[in-house]
Formats: C-alpha cells, sequence, structure tokens
C-alpha cells in the first residue's frame, strides 16, 4: 500500500489524514521512553514551526536518542514519512 507524500510549508496546512508526511519543525517537547500496557516502548512529544504545533509518538528507541540531541540543541529538524493521524 502506498500512500502519497507531500511536503507541508507550515504545520497547519497539515489536515489531510493518512498522507505520508514532511515537515520541517523545532521539537518543543520530547517525553523518556515509556512502555504501553502492551509492553510496546513509546515516546512521545510537541513540534513547532512557530505558529502551529503538533504532537508527535515514537516508536523507535534509535530515533529516539536522535531526536533528544536535537531537541536539547534546539535545532529545527526535518521529520519525512510521518503518517498524519487527524
Amino acid at each position: 500500500l502506498s500512500r502519497k507524500q507531500l511536503t507541508f510549508a507550515s504545520l497547519s496546512d497539515i489536515k489531510e489524514e493518512g498522507c505520508n508526511a514532511e515537515f520541517h519543525a523545532a521539537i518543543e517537547f520530547l517525553s523518556p521512553m515509556k512502555k504501553s500496557t502492551t509492553g510496546r516502548e513509546y515516546d512521545h512529544g510537541k513540534v513547532t514551526d512557530g505558529g502551529s504545533s503538533f504532537r508527535i509518538a515514537g516508536f523507535d528507541t534509535k530515533s529516539r536518542v536522535k531526536l533528544s540531541a536535537i531537541s536539547a540543541a534546539k535545532s529545527p529538524v526535518n521529520l519525512t514519512n510521518c503518517e498524519v493521524t487527524v
């Protein structure tokens, strides 16, 4: 199953659920890794482009290490292959 790749100028432009999104933002908050009641590890956080903000969730501990460093450095990040749920 292929999803279309969309790139957005602003987070507020993301309105279509299920698309394969790419956007540039800064990480406002990133939680430590947690374990769900089913045993799956995840983290969550919030990203902003200065005008809009979105909640994010991740399930990859390797990516979380990189995102944590980017968040601590207050660097912008390019997020790709993001599944959008509205």
